[in-house]
C-alpha cells in the first residue's frame, strides 16, 4: 500500500527532497546513529530508496547536504540576520555580544544538535566525521566575518574566541541534564547574559583600561594570564620558558595592575605550551587523547561494570578538558585522582579483551 501510494503522489522534486532531508532529523532524535541508514530514512520519509540515491547520490552525500541545510548547525547569515555590512561596522566588543547572543539563541533552537554533540563524545562515525567537517567551515566563514582583520592586528583574539565558542557548547550541552554548574544557573538567558558580559573585555587590547569590579574581576585576571603565557610561547615556541617556569618568567611578560603570577595560565593548554614549548604541548594533548580513546574503548566494554567504570572516567577525562580550558585542575594533589582514573582504565583495558575498537 505504501509503495502504491508512493506511486500516486504526484512528483515534486524539491518537496521529496525537503522530506527525505527531515526524516534524516527524526531518525536521529528517535533512535540515533546506529540506526542511520537509506533504508530507515526511506521508510521514514516514505519514498522509494531509489530517490535518495537518484537525487543525493547516497549516504555521504546525503549527510553533507544535511550538515549544510542549517538544520544541524546555524548559518553565518542566520547569525547575520541578512546584515553583514551593519554587523562589520560594529566595534568589536558589540559585535562579539552580538555574535554570541545570536549563536547561543541558534544552537537552543535545535535540541537535536545538542544532543549530537553529546554523542560525538563517545561515538565517532561517518556522520560525525561530516558534521564535524561542516563545523570547521563554519568556523572559517565565521571568523572572517565577525572577525575581520582584528584577528591579524591581535592574534590571541583568536585562541580565546575558541575558547568562548567551546564553553557556549559545553554549557548547553550540560543544559540537557543538569541546571547549576560552577554555581551559574543553566536556564538559557542565564547562559547568554553570562556570556554577553563579556563584550566590554573581550576583545583584550583594552584589558589594560577595563573597570575591574567584583563581577568581572575573575574574567580580566583569566584573559591577562592567558595573554602573558600566549607572549611566553609566542618567544619560546618550540620549548617553552622551562618546566614550572611560569610564575618565575611572569614578571617579564604580566600586564599593568596583574603582577601577581599566582602560579599557572588559569588554562593548562596555555600552561603548557607556555612552559614546555609546542613540542610539550603536543606530548601532553598526545596523551590526553589516548586517555580519552582508552576511555571510549573501555566504555564499549560488553563486560557491563567494565563499561560502566569506562562511562565514569569518561565523564570525568571530558569535565577535565573543558574545566581545564579556564583554570588548571593539577593542582592540591588532584593529579593523584587523574592517576587513580588511568589505572582503572588500564586495569579494565588490560582484562577486557572483549572491548571493540
Amino acid at each position: 500500500m505504501k509503495a502504491k501510494a508512493e506511486a500516486l503522489r504526484p512528483r515534486d522534486r524539491a518537496a521529496t527532497e525537503e522530506r527525505i532531508l527531515a526524516a534524516v532529523g527524526e531518525v536521529l532524535a528517535r533512535d540515533g546513529f546506529r540506526a542511520l541508514g537509506i533504508n530507515a530514512i526511506a521508510r521514514e520519509a516514505a519514498v522509494d530508496k531509489v530517490l535518495i540515491y537518484r537525487y543525493f547520490g547516497g549516504l555521504p552525500e546525503l549527510l553533507h547536504t544535511w550538515g549544510a541545510s542549517g538544520r544541524f548547525w546555524p548559518s553565518v547569515q542566520e547569525l547575520l540576520c541578512d546584515d553583514a555590512d551593519a554587523v562589520r561596522a560594529l566595534p568589536l566588543p558589540q559585535r562579539y555580544a552580538l555574535f554570541f547572543d545570536r549563536f547561543i539563541d541558534a544552537l537552543r533552537r535545535r535540541p537535536l544538535t545538542l544532543e549530537i554533540l553529546a554523542a560525538e563524545l563517545v561515538e565517532r562515525n561517518e556522520l560525525t566525521a561530516i558534521l564535524e567537517a561542516e563545523r570547521e567551515q563554519w568556523g572559517f566563514q565565521a571568523e572572517a566575518l565577525f572577525g575581520g582583520d582584528d584577528f591579524e592586528r591581535t592574534p590571541q583574539l583568536r585562541g580565546i574566541t575558541l575558547l568562548l565558542v567551546a564553553g557556549v557548547q559545553y554549557l548547553l550541552v550540560r543544559s540537557r541534564k543538569i541546571r547549576i554548574f560552577g554555581g551559574l544557573d543553566l536556564l538559557p538567558a542565564s547562559i547568554a547574559g553570562r556570556l554577553t558580559e563579556l563584550r566590554e573585555y573581550v576583545g583584550l587590547v583594552d584589558i589594560t583600561r577595563s573597570e575591574v569590579t567584583d563581577a568581572n574581576f575573575s574574567v580580566i585576571e583569566r584573559i591577562a594570564h592567558w595573554q602573558a603565557a600566549l607572549g611566553m610561547w609566542r618567544d619560546h615556541l618550540w620549548l617553552g620558558v622551562g618546566a614550572g617556569n611560569y610564575a618565575t618568567a611572569y614578571a617579564g611578560y604580566n600586564l599593568p595592575r596583574w603582577y601577581e603570577p599566582l602560579g599557572h595560565a588559569h588554562n593548562v593548554y596555555l600552561n603548557f605550551a607556555a612552559e614546555a614549548g609546542l613540542l610539550g604541548l603536543l606530548a601532553y594533548l598526545w596523551l590526553w587523547l589516548a586517555s580519552l580513546w582508552q576511555a571510549v574503548r573501555t566504555a564499549a566494554c560488553d563486560d557491563r561494570f567494565a563499561a560502566a567504570v569506562g562511562a565514569g572516567v569518561l565523564g570525568a577525562l571530558v569535565h577535565a578538558t573543558v574545566h581545564n580550558l579556564f583554570d588548571n585542575l593539577w593542582v592540591q594533589h588532584i593529579y593523584l585522582t587523574l592517576a587513580l582514573l588511568l589505572g582503572l582504565l588500564a586495569v579494565f583495558g588490560a582484562r577486557n579483551s572483549v572491548c571493540r575498537n
